[in-house]
């Protein structure tokens, strides 16, 4: 009988995340679903790459809206997993999913790249039967916690699974090789956001102004732009970010999925986010290759004095880490043996660089 997987996202790069080892599984033979909240751009996302999914819910706009909104996706998840039976469900320690996956008694298995989830992760990690997070990673998550070389990110950069398909100049409308920036801002809805003070609009906007003096500048933003900054906003289909990102001569931004994913490909970043690094942001700053300032003095000296890593640096970082992707797809496949082998022989995950 056909095996059968849902992955629980609720942000946009998890379904990158997940996208690879959807595919990979598919051709396998096995049949997958994924299960979203609508946040930012998940339905285009989910929609462009022609993904089998199911809307749990709308992303509450504040803390308050998302805490009324957790018993109507329990329910609502509960109906979505006693109709599809899965065999494994894949998430990122998801209130939700963990609880239900161990009321089904079906195998689940949860990811973390970031520290600052440790309220919710109080909520579900209990009930999480396996957690998988990068060996930057430096909280303890207790029994069957497992850390492989890599990061989030590379589940669907690597390498091995990312292809470019598109001229981004072209994409962009700008001259071939014209030097362009990334911009992110995010919302600041988070729960672990609370209390974190950003740059306001007016630093922003100077920013830009100081930005576009060299750059082309294209801003991401998930809160509607203001005025002076709208004619900048980024209009390209949300699968091609990455091939952007990849070509950009910078990303700046408080995102710091968008910035990691910027540092696979080696393109320069200074991350603005205010709050303090962790993981394997904390990682590659220690390594000097990633920027970390919100201060705008700072940020133009940085891009004035071309004050960026040595691309060595970097080359050395990418080339330790294994295809995530690849050892996942082992690891469920030939579960629980897989489990016993990792147990024993933590190492055996370089077998897939």
């Amino acid at each position: 009988m056909d095996k059968r997987i849902i992955f629980d996202v609720g942000h946009p790069a998890q379904i990158h995340q997940f996208k690879h080892l959807y595919w990979i599984l598919e051709r396998k033979g096995w049949i997958c679903l994924f299960v979203t909240k609508k946040k930012d751009i998940t339905i285009e996302l989910l929609q462009g790459y022609s993904l089998n999914y199911k809307l749990l819910s709308k992303t509450g706009k504040n803390i308050f809206s998302k805490i009324l909104q957790i018993p109507l996706n329990y329910f609502r998840f509960y109906k979505i997993v006693k109709r599809f039976k899965p065999d494994f469900i894949l998430h990122r320690f998801s209130v939700h999913s963990a609880p239900i996956a161990r009321l089904f008694r079906i195998v689940n298995i949860g990811f973390s790249d970031t520290e600052y989830a440790s309220r919710l992760h109080k909520i579900s990690l209990p009930f999480v039967d396996y957690k998988f997070t990068g060996k930057s990673y430096y909280n303890n998550l207790g029994e069957n916690h497992y850390k492989y070389d890599g990061n989030i990110e590379l589940f669907y950069l690597h390498p091995n699974h990312f292809v470019n398909n598109v001229n981004p100049y072209e994409l962009l409308g700008i001259p071939l090789n014209k030097e362009y920036c990334i911009v992110r801002f995010v919302s600041w809805a988070a729960h672990h956001d609370v209390g974190i003070k950003p740059m306001d609009i007016l630093q922003k906007i100077n920013l830009i102004n100081f930005l576009e003096k060299k750059y082309e500048v294209f801003i991401s933003s998930e809160n509607e732009l203001p005025k002076e900054l709208k004619k900048k906003e980024i209009h390209i289909n949300p699968v091609y970010i990455h091939s952007v990102l990849k070509f950009a001569t910078l990303y700046i931004g408080e995102g710091a999925s968008m910035a990691s994913e910027a540092l696979c490909f080696g393109t320069p970043v200074i991350y603005t986010n205010p709050l303090p690094l962790a993981g394997s942001l904390k990682e590659l700053y220690g390594l000097g290759i990633l920027r970390h300032t919100w201060n705008i003095s700072e940020i133009e000296s940085i891009i004035t004095n071309n004050e960026f890593y040595d691309k060595d640096l970097y080359n050395d970082y990418i080339g330790t880490k294994i295809d995530v992707t690849n050892f996942m797809i082992w690891f469920l496949e030939n579960f629980p043996d897989s489990l016993s082998i990792i147990k024993e022989n933590p190492d055996y995950q370089y077998r897939f660089r």
